[in-house]
């Protein structure tokens, strides 16, 4: 049987096995991505900056090739080992068994892995702010590397209110809405997306004669048909939860459009978070 590492990501602020500071060298562990059960955190050389970059490997999609992604933002390089009851390193705890566990942490927390090979494995996780968060492990029996980056997420400036969504309708006819987030590949929402979904309720609730259509945008990860029938899934959600909150269904429709209509480049993890978005459009 695996050893989890913890029951939850979401929960990693309550699960760590007692509480790791900063060491001699600078390093913090992270926040999130814990230990495997019962490793030991190595000072040397582990180390924890405010900004660096670092170049991740991802499969294609076919699978069949290997490609580098660069991801920037503060980074932490961290070494665990396992010991036995002696002190001495603990090769019965394979390197596969420590993959496995992360694989698990990884799906639990509805993340995306990227390479998995040679005992390499690499996977990211969308985090409440809207940004990622870069995971590369090398496993070996009884100890292993994590490198971490965790990007940064949307501008703040670009998450409207209720008051600024109705500003931009009033003047363009429609209004582009961050910070509704959701699982990868699903069209469950992730927590901190309420924030925004009640600003919406207010919207409609403040201007009775509004009726929208609720536009879905994806980047161009994917299929253009699947990304078509994910953002008409992901709307109809949104759709969904204002109806929740007393909103006429009459006054809303919702479509998805996929990757049909970007906003930014696809070619920059930037790029494509801005892709990544509902929009609200006044309708006649």
């Amino acid at each position: 049987m695996y050893r989890f590492i913890f029951a939850s990501l979401l929960l990693c602020a309550l699960l760590i096995n007692g509480s790791r500071t900063a060491n001699a060298k600078g390093a913090t562990e992270h926040p999130v991505i814990k230990p495997f059960g019962g490793a030991e955190f190595v000072d040397a050389p582990s180390k924890t900056v405010s900004f660096e970059s670092y170049d991740f490997l991802v499969s294609t999609a076919d699978g069949k090739k290997t490609d580098k992604v660069t991801k920037q933002g503060k980074y932490w390089y961290l070494r665990y080992r396992i010991t036995d009851a002696s002190g001495q390193l603990d090769k019965s705890v394979g390197a596969e068994e420590i993959l496995e566990n992360y694989r698990n942490a990884c799906r639990q927390r509805g993340g995306t892995i990227r390479y998995d090979y040679a005992r390499r494995l690499v996977f990211s996780l969308t985090r409440e702010d809207g940004g990622e968060t870069w995971v590369n492990l090398q496993a070996s029996d009884g100890n292993y590397d994590l490198t971490i980056v965790d990007e940064k997420g949307l501008d703040p400036t670009l998450v409207f209110g209720a008051e600024e969504m109705a500003s931009e309708i009033d003047i363009d006819g429609d209004v582009v809405i961050y910070g509704i987030n959701f699982a990868v590949d699903s069209d469950r929402l992730e927590p901190g997306s309420e924030k925004v979904l009640t600003e919406m309720v207010k919207l409609m609730r403040n201007q009775p004669q509004l009726r929208i259509e609720i536009q879905g945008h994806t980047d161009n990860t994917g299929s253009a048909d699947y990304n078509f029938k994910l953002s008409d899934r992901r709307v109809a959600t949104v759709r969904e939860f204002l109806i929740l909150f007393g909103i006429d269904p009459a006054r809303m429709i919702s479509k998805g459009y996929g990757l049909s209509r970007p906003v930014a480049t696809n070619d920059t993890e930037e790029g494509r978070a801005l892709n990544r978005r509902v929009e609200l459009h006044r309708m006649n």
